[in-house]
């Protein structure tokens, strides 16, 4: 069966109009028109809804008093369900000048191409997601419609505030995992290194605990997870427990850096003992594994 959202074009008389839908495939664009009417389907939308046509019925619904004819005519075509968003504004081009720095908030068309592709990528698999939500972020091509990217990314894709960053960062760990690979590589389709022993996340959760660990110590944490899992992609918890143990290792691996007959100055804390004591001098008079014990001096 066809999806009603990728045919094109399809027309339906209603609401006193001619409707017409039509889908841009290059430009990943949904729209509706009818004289004086041009609606942009956001993406998200199409899941919410069968076919343009119940997308319009939803518009109409709450627009009925932009409508010329309260009562729905014949209606041809497909049938097609979704939120409708209203009409885009027109185009607003604004400059903010500081000092010597001017800067237009209209995005050229190479740029409203390039973030029409990018939105793409963030509602494919969370890899791509993530490179193209970093792209859209350093670019700042969400300007010509939001002041912040939080607000963007909630607006344009439901994410909440951490959401996109947690992607930004589990992509650029995959991308390090790649990087690390045997000879640079790994096969696409498979998400495997050339040898077979690596095997590359396919979820943010998987992935979120390694943000936590230095560079070189993802790899390891990784390659410990998969073959904890049997040589099959482990889950978040696995991934979890490894950068733990990892984590822990490191922690007791750090030799305490004091000596005893080193001066120091104590630095007040949240132990009520220190209470009044911050800023003293003191000197160190036994070392522990992660800890001393001072003298204060007098």
């Amino acid at each position: 069966m066809k999806n009603p959202w990728n045919q094109s074009p399809q027309n339906w008389n209603a609401y006193g109009l001619s409707w017409e839908f039509t889908y841009d495939e290059l430009m990943a664009k949904r729209t509706i028109t009818a004289p004086g009417f041009k609606l942009d389907i956001k993406i998200a939308d199409t899941t919410k809804f069968s076919s343009p046509y119940l997308w319009l019925e939803a518009w109409a619904k709450k627009n009925q008093k932009r409508l010329p004819s309260q009562s729905s005519e014949a209606v041809t075509g497909e049938l097609d369900l979704f939120p409708s968003p209203e009409p885009p504004p027109e185009s607003v081009k604004a400059e903010v000048v500081k000092g010597e720095l001017t800067e237009t908030f209209e995005l050229t068309y190479d740029e409203q191409r390039d973030r029409l592709f990018l939105e793409r990528k963030v509602e494919q698999a969370f890899w791509e997601a993530g490179r193209a939500l970093k792209q859209l972020r350093d670019k700042r091509l969400y300007r010509s419609t939001h002041k912040t990217f939080e607000e963007y990314c909630k607006d344009r894709f439901g994410f909440e505030r951490r959401h996109p960053y947690r992607l930004i960062n589990a992509a650029e760990v995959v991308d390090r995992l790649i990087q690390m690979c045997p000879n640079g590589a790994q096969a696409e389709n498979t998400q495997m290194c050339p040898n077979g022993s690596q095997i590359l996340p396919t979820s943010e959760r998987q992935v979120r605990p390694l943000t936590k660990l230095e560079p070189e110590q993802q790899l390891q944490a990784w390659s410990k997870a998969v073959e904890s899992a049997g040589g099959k992609r482990p889950s978040g918890r696995i991934v979890k427990d490894i950068v733990q143990i990892i984590k822990e290792r490191t922690q007791k691996a750090v030799p305490n850096p004091y000596h005893v007959g080193d001066i120091c100055r104590i630095i007040a804390s949240d132990d009520p003992e220190l209470n009044g004591k911050g800023r003293q001098w003191c000197i160190v008079s036994e070392i522990h594994e992660f800890s001393c014990t001072v003298k204060i001096s007098p």
